[in-house]
């Protein structure tokens, strides 16, 4: 009995999720500046907090927060009214953080990093960085502005790369492929006075942005139904190979289970959690953007127009917001958990 229960628990300390990993040290906070863990737990983010994977910094008007991230000297610097994000995703068989900006702007610096350099990004990009201290800005659209300082990355979306040097920028609009690279002195932007203009962009044609937005999701929302088959292929191919160890176990086949285990079970575990992190990347990239972009816009365009529903602009927009949160509930919802929602 003892040998079974060891067995068995050898399994099962594997399949089970650990706490996640701590990636940051809270080292300045100035303002209301708050941490939203992966729990959904809301709460003020205080110096020497440590953050981990699925973790959220959130400041407000006035407010800002620097971050050290643990594996090396490379620092995060957030500014007021940003929601950050810890993501994580596998990439070529290999866990990596994720460093996403869903609204706002942040500054980053990667120097003497332990580890592999993360993925930076927002919701309508992502991109490779090479010793690289950058600046990303994510407009209340879903437009991003990537500007490089030093360094290099490789920024992907729409489905196309653009290499970005030093002294580069790029802008994107959710959906699209990258715009075209143009100058980037080392001046910090006014991200005010940049995001009012994604403002006034949006105001003028609403139905536009809000189709813009339907088609990021729609691509995350592709990008999953491309895992979910192979998700559910995984893991009847596992709960076949658990079985077949049971069975060795059950028969006190101890080097058999053990061999079987290495050789079969674990395998199959570990490429179920490969598929359930992108999985997981992909449904929480969609709720930020639904939450944080969709919403803004929703609140920004219903504040101009209070009391006018028949207004075409407003009408238009609602109908595909009404649309968009119907596939948001059919597609993603699913693939979250309570604690996210």
């Amino acid at each position: 009995m003892k040998a079974k229960l060891f067995c068995l628990a050898l399994v099962f300390g594997s399949v089970a999720i650990a706490a996640a990993q701590q990636q940051a040290e809270t080292v300045f906070t100035d303002g209301a500046v708050n941490r939203r863990n992966s729990a959904g737990k809301l709460r003020s983010l205080e110096i020497g907090d440590k953050l981990a994977t699925g973790d959220s910094v959130i400041t407000k008007a006035g407010a800002a927060a620097e971050l050290k991230l643990l594996a090396g000297s490379s620092s995060i610097k957030i500014r007021q009214n940003t929601v950050f994000t810890l993501g994580e995703l596998n990439v070529g068989g290999a866990k990596q953080t994720v460093l996403q900006t869903v609204v706002g702007s942040v500054s980053m610096k990667f120097d003497k990093l332990a580890t592999k350099e993360p993925l930076i990004g927002t919701a309508s990009c992502i991109a490779g960085v090479r010793g690289t201290e950058v600046e990303l800005y994510a407009g209340m659209d879903g437009s991003s502005l990537v500007a490089v300082v030093s360094g290099a990355i490789d920024l992907q979306s729409g489905g196309e790369t653009v290499a970005l040097a030093a002294d580069e920028a790029v802008q994107v609009k959710p959906g699209m492929a990258p715009g075209e690279k143009f100058a980037w002195i080392g001046k910090e932007l006014d991200f005010s006075a940049w995001n009012q203009g994604k403002l006034q962009d949006y105001l003028a044609d609403p139905i536009a942005s809000a189709q813009k937005i339907e088609e990021e999701l729609a691509a995350y929302r592709a990008s999953m139904n491309e895992l979910l088959p192979q998700l559910a292929a995984q893991k009847a191919a596992y709960d076949e190979a658990y079985a077949q160890l049971k069975a060795l176990v059950d028969a006190k086949e101890d080097a058999k289970a053990k061999d079987f285990r290495d050789s079969a079970v674990f395998p199959l575990m570990q490429a179920q959690g490969t598929l359930i992190l992108n999985i997981r990347y992909y449904a929480l990239t969609s709720l930020s953007l639904r939450r944080f972009v969709l919403g803004g816009m929703y609140m920004q365009l219903k504040t101009r127009h209070p009391l006018d529903a028949g207004d075409p602009a407003l009408a238009g927009f609602l109908k595909a917001y009404a649309r968009i949160l119907k596939d948001f509930e059919d597609g993603i919802v699913p693939q979250l958990v309570e604690a996210d929602i």
